[in-house]
């Protein structure tokens, strides 16, 4: 994680030009990756009930959005579009 500027001028340094950068909306990554992905997790957990190893990955893999949802508002997702000068 870091500042948007950071990247930015890490692009610069790196030889490329910034087309453009945007962030992605909150509800994006709710919509299309963490509600599927806690979906299924959960899905998961049924199959792999006598598994203390599948379900410790499980676990981690659960982290994600459970600190998303606690933190989202002190961070965001952020795309950039560069192309090599």
């Amino acid at each position: 994680m870091g500042k948007v500027s950071d990247v930015l001028a890490a692009i610069g340094e790196a030889g490329f030009s910034l087309l453009g950068h945007f962030t992605l909306p909150d509800d994006a990554w709710w919509d299309d990756f963490y509600a599927p992905m806690e979906r299924r997790i959960k899905e998961l957990r049924g199959n792999y009930t006598g598994d203390a190893e599948a379900l410790a990955i499980l676990d981690r893999l659960a982290e994600e959005p459970a600190m998303h949802r606690i933190y989202s508002d002190t961070y965001a997702y952020e795309f950039f579009v560069a192309r090599r000068d």
